[in-house]
């Protein structure tokens, strides 16, 4: 089953680090279900990098880079979003986290 997770359904923009914990405890909880996750960023145009951090960086903490990949999907996302969420991963990765 794949959960698909709506950004500004949960909230009302997507701005701080703060914002990306909601959106991280939504994935987290859908994967603990054995859920593969569809987070859409429909009606987002931009975000800063805490909110990734917030939201899918905080990730790594509980999965390897590899689980994320095969169970969390991206859509309606701008180049602009896909290209800073490759960068705060491969950030992380480096980084040992």
């Amino acid at each position: 089953m794949v959960n698909r997770i709506r950004l500004l359904d949960h909230v009302a923009r997507c701005s701080t680090y703060e914002d990306g914990a909601i959106i991280y405890r939504l994935i987290k909880t859908s994967l603990e279900k054995g859920e593969r996750v569809n987070v859409s960023f429909d009606g987002v145009f931009s975000a800063p990098s805490a909110f990734i951090n917030g939201a899918l960086i905080e990730l790594l903490n509980d999965y390897t880079f590899s689980y994320i990949r095969e169970n969390v999907i991206i859509s309606n996302s701008t180049r602009y979003l896909n290209e800073l969420i490759k960068q705060r991963f491969d950030f992380a990765s480096k980084s040992g986290n």
